[in-house]
């Protein structure tokens, strides 16, 4: 028992720090978006977007021209952060009976570490479909995510014209380019611009787009996070635009577009915080881990995004 003990203490002190850093910057859409930290449950995303009115004559400007200086928007939008929790616990000796001996040498370190990675993959998942939030379930008292915020719900956001259900490959090749034409001008010339829909709509875009080019998926370098809850590729014609296949939409038809780094997410770690804990229980001869965090996501400009509004 003494060399279980041992190997489960120095697992613990070499790889806990590891595990946090890939929860906060491996998260799926996480890993696109804009992160803002130290939100211990509420706070807001200040902005501010100038508009122009510009004047023409050799003698402008002063208080009587003030009517037409340049208006500036300011935006002070706000994200909830909410804790998500896995906890679990697994008795290594009845493991051991399934697969020998795991303790005092390198098996039991595989054993755990494959252990953990599971945990925070699993976890990662589970907070990219929170951040998006398609069903609108209660999440720690708050019900809305992006679905909602990229919508015609919020003030700002254009809405598509009669849109396409992204049902069939060929009209999912049709839904995004509308989403993509939808975008508002002053977000178009933006780098880094994305258009988010569900995995299965997503894996639909892609046989469309082999189908109407005669080229191979592959040729598409399509990308997926390690946890494979969000893949992207960019547009056949347009290399400022990812098209971006997440869980957080899946099951749904919904399909929106803009700045990528538009999404705000709020999380409460900071780069030296732990996010991920193991540990032996003597009470009852089990290893235990939690893994945890609190996140949570808007946007930061509604007028630079574009929805289908489908459900």
């Amino acid at each position: 028992m003494s060399n279980t003990l041992s190997a489960l203490s120095a697992f613990v002190d070499r790889e806990a720090a590891g595990f946090k850093a890939r929860l906060v910057n491996e998260g799926n859409t996480i890993e696109l978006a804009t992160i803002q930290t130290g939100v211990a449950y509420k706070a807001t995303i200040n902005s501010v977007y100038g508009d122009g009115n510009f004047q023409y004559g050799e003698c402008v400007g002063g208080a009587a021209d003030s009517a037409n200086a340049t208006t500036s928007s300011f935006e002070a939008r706000e994200l909830t952060a909410c804790k998500t929790t896995l906890y679990d616990s697994i008795c290594m000796n009845e493991v051991a009976q399934k697969f020998g001996n795991l303790a005092g040498d390198e098996r039991s370190e595989s054993a755990l570490r494959a252990l953990a990675e599971g945990a925070v993959s699993s976890l990662q998942k589970q907070v990219e479909i929170n951040l998006w939030n398609p069903t609108q379930a209660s999440i720690c008292g708050a019900t809305d995510g992006l679905y909602t915020f990229i919508s015609s719900s919020t003030t700002g956001v254009t809405a598509v014209n009669t849109p396409t259900s992204p049902s069939t490959a060929a009209n999912a090749i049709i839904a995004v380019n509308e989403v993509y034409t939808t975008i508002p001008d002053a977000a178009s010339n933006k780098d880094g611009l994305g258009i988010f829909m569900g995995l299965d709509k997503f894996k639909s875009y892609l046989v469309g787009l082999s189908t109407s080019t005669g080229t191979a998926l592959g040729g598409y370098r399509v990308r997926a996070t390690a946890n494979g809850a969000l893949t992207y590729v960019e547009h056949p014609t347009a290399p400022n635009v990812l098209v971006v296949g997440t869980m957080g939409l899946s099951g749904t038809n919904r399909i929106v577009g803009g700045p990528i780094k538009d999404i705000v997410v709020g999380t409460s770690l900071a780069p030296n915080d732990l996010g991920f804990q193991l540990w032996y229980s003597i009470e009852d001869d089990t290893v235990k881990y939690r893994v945890n965090g609190k996140f949570g996501a808007n946007i930061a400009n509604p007028t630079f995004w574009a929805s289908n509004d489908l459900a």
